[in-house]
């Protein structure tokens, strides 16, 4: 989510407006000095879920005190109550966007779910799927997808080389590359258990992790008890993901859910064919090379692999980049479709 908005505030022209953020309980340290270095504020809050009724407060009390125009609120679940609480009747715009398509508090996202659709001025969506969990047919949404700058994901053949090399991987290698925090949702450890299926088929695999959190070393711990940790590399958070996508030869991703998955979009722009968990948002295929497949049950592996066996690069052109774009997942234009809703 932190780097959709990201990509909104990057691409967005901010010829008179003005952000600032309300973040919870973190923000990465590049962004906050990006968002800072640009003359905007962040403020940080750490009491939403400990104390949410002081949360409330703060952040109503910073409301007032900025006169904000519009309060962009992005969440998952109806758990948002608080922030919209926070903006009711303060003369502010509330624009609700939805980015999941599950929540770890169900009972809650259906209690507030009539405050949640009475108290939203603008309904966004990530997705459609996104948008029918968290607004139902209550409330007419319009969906934002997720995008990118295709051209900064192009395949680069001096970054394949070189950071193959990084890993000692020569051109015979067949590098399938994973991109997600360590999370439950993201499901690694299914992946890791399939890819132990693989190599016993073509020992020529490797798997390779960017990304970092609390089931790391859970999944870590697996690759030794599979006696796979040679490998299987756990490369944890890159500043720039880009030359990865060069270096690897297919993407997978088996999420338990998820509401786009920007990350499959930028494996395409480099060419990648992708596996994917078929808990994605259909709209996220824009070529032939995706494939779909059940994370439901530990059979389903047999078909990861002969989908990761069949799979093979492809050339991505320019006018690809220009279908894709004209397709509504050129980031230039969603963000200046979001500041419209701002201006409007």
């Amino acid at each position: 989510m932190s780097t959709v908005i990201m990509n909104y505030y990057r691409f967005m022209k901010h010829d008179g407006l003005k952000f600032d953020f309300a973040i919870n309980n973190h923000i990465d340290a590049d962004y906050r000095d990006e968002i800072l270095a640009r003359g905007d504020q962040v403020y940080l809050f750490k009491s939403r879920k400990s104390v949410p009724m002081m949360y409330i407060f703060r952040l109503r009390r910073l409301i007032k005190k900025n006169k904000y125009d519009v309060v962009h609120i992005h969440g998952n679940s109806g758990t948002i109550l608080l922030e919209q609480l926070a903006a009711r009747r303060m003369n502010a715009k509330v624009i609700v966007h939805a980015h999941g398509v599950q929540t770890n508090h169900p009972l809650i996202h259906k209690l507030t779910h009539k405050f949640l659709i009475s108290n939203c001025d603008v309904a966004l969506a990530a997705s459609q799927s996104a948008g029918e969990f968290m607004f139902g047919q209550d409330k007419q949404f319009q969906v934002i997808p997720n995008g990118i700058r295709f051209d900064r994901f192009s395949f680069n053949l001096e970054d394949r080389k070189l950071f193959r090399n990084k890993l000692d991987l020569n051109e015979n290698t067949k590098m399938i590359l994973c991109v997600g925090a360590f999370t439950k949702e993201k499901n690694q450890a299914f992946l890791i258990r399939l890819f132990h299926r693989l190599v016993r088929i073509d020992a020529n695999y490797r798997l390779v992790f960017i990304g970092q959190g609390d089931l790391m070393n859970d999944c870590k711990k697996l690759t030794m008890d599979l006696g796979i940790e040679r490998l299987v590399f756990f490369l944890g958070k890159r500043d720039s993901v880009s030359e990865w996508y060069s270096a690897a030869d297919i993407f997978a991703l088996p999420s338990l859910h998820e509401s786009f998955g920007i990350v499959a979009l930028e494996a395409q722009a480099n060419g990648l064919p992708c596996v994917l968990s078929d808990k994605l948002p259909y709209e996220v295929k824009l070529d032939n090379q995706v494939k779909f497949a059940s994370v439901d049950c530990p059979s389903s592996q047999e078909t990861w692999v002969q989908d990761i066996l069949k799979s093979g690069r492809v050339t991505v052109t320019k006018n690809d980049f220009y279908c894709w774009g004209r397709r509504g997942y050129d980031i230039v234009r969603i963000a200046s479709k979001v500041r419209d809703i701002y201006i409007s």
